[in-house]
């Protein structure tokens, strides 16, 4: 600062107390010289901090609510990209199959005939109480049948997997021997003779296509009735969504981060621009109380917050442009200082 001092003082010489002001005319130069230096100090203090500067920063609104409206748009776009391609995709990698039963006195057109004793609405058919649905019949609601229905639900569901790591190329085949599905059936049931009984009526019923929809009996391996049945892994899934919409997820991605900084320069210049009308119409009326020429440094003091550098530059340019405020040099302890005053 000391070396600061000396400049001003050389270029601004005075021996004469009295002869302490400069027209504005004389100085533009060298205001032009020192706005850099004045710039950079405005981004420090600009005046003592103080309790009531910690008290505006506390209550300054959080980044999650300056920026709602931004984030809105963006979860929404996502969730709508999210329908679009995700959902579909989820439910395309788990294709699985359901019965559907032609209704009364209706033509066996894409559909099964309705089971006996069975009422068939909408494509459902529902069995008389006693009775449970097993495939395309109604069957006796008995301890076999129930563990025959466990037995399928369990086989079903056991194919679906191994046909989906199968196409994400987990396992070489799609199917399961009858050996190796009866042994590994086998160890969850301690009734031996019930499981070797339920086992073979279980396999009987497949064989005469009662679940011709879904599993069918290829001796001696088990499958699924078709290659659109399947149930892949959710690692598997989730890789290939990646794969096949990594292109758009990357573009979505950068033009959400441009329409944010966009939208964060714009809303910064804005904020910044009302902070300077404001910091200007302080400095005007503290000028207007005063009644003579202020240097800026007093005008600093006088401040009881913290300014940033873009908005004392806007507040100076401001400034600059109102005719109604004089700029001088004048002679202040010592020293050629920017002064401003009101015109009266």
């Amino acid at each position: 600062m000391g070396s600061f001092r000396h400049i001003l003082e050389g270029e601004f010489p005075s021996d004469d107390e009295d002869s302490d002001y400069v027209p504005e005319a004389e100085v533009d130069e060298f205001s032009d010289q020192v706005d850099a230096l004045e710039t950079s100090l405005a981004a420090f203090s600009l005046g003592p901090r103080t309790d009531s500067e910690d008290h505006d920063e506390a209550t300054e609104q959080s980044w999650v609510r300056r920026h709602l409206f931004f984030i809105s748009s963006i979860t929404f776009a996502f969730v709508g990209l999210a329908c679009t391609y995700i959902t579909p995709f989820f439910l395309h990698s788990l294709r699985t199959s359901e019965l559907k039963f032609c209704d009364k006195f209706a033509p066996a057109i894409d559909c099964s005939p309705c089971p006996y004793l069975a009422k068939c609405v909408n494509g459902k058919a529902r069995c008389p109480p006693d009775r449970v649905l097993m495939g395309t019949e109604c069957v006796e609601h008995t301890n076999l049948e129930k563990l025959i229905l466990q037995l399928h639900d369990k086989i079903f569901d056991l194919l679906l997997d191994r046909r989906g790591s199968h196409i994400c190329g987990r396992d070489q085949s799609w199917r399961i021997h009858e050996t190796q599905l009866f042994q590994r059936l086998s160890k969850l049931h301690n009734d031996e003779e019930l499981f070797y009984e339920a086992f073979e009526m279980w396999k009987t019923r497949v064989i005469m296509g009662m679940f011709q929809t879904q599993i069918e009996y290829v001796a001696p391996f088990f499958q699924t009735a078709s290659d659109k049945l399947f149930r892949k892994p959710r690692t598997c899934i989730l890789l290939e969504l990646f794969l096949q919409h990594f292109s758009s997820g990357f573009i979505f991605l950068t033009c959400a981060l441009f329409v944010y900084f966009a939208y964060w320069y714009i809303n910064k210049q804005q904020i910044e621009s009302r902070q300077a009308q404001s910091l200007y119409m302080e400095i005007h009326n503290l000028l207007q109380d005063s009644g003579s020429p202020l240097a800026l440094d007093v005008i600093r003091q006088s401040l009881s917050h913290r300014i940033y550098a873009n908005v004392w530059k806007k507040c100076k340019d401001n400034i600059n442009r109102d005719p109604s405020i004089q700029k001088s040099m004048r002679m202040v302890d010592g020293l050629q200082k920017r002064c401003w005053k009101v015109s009266s």
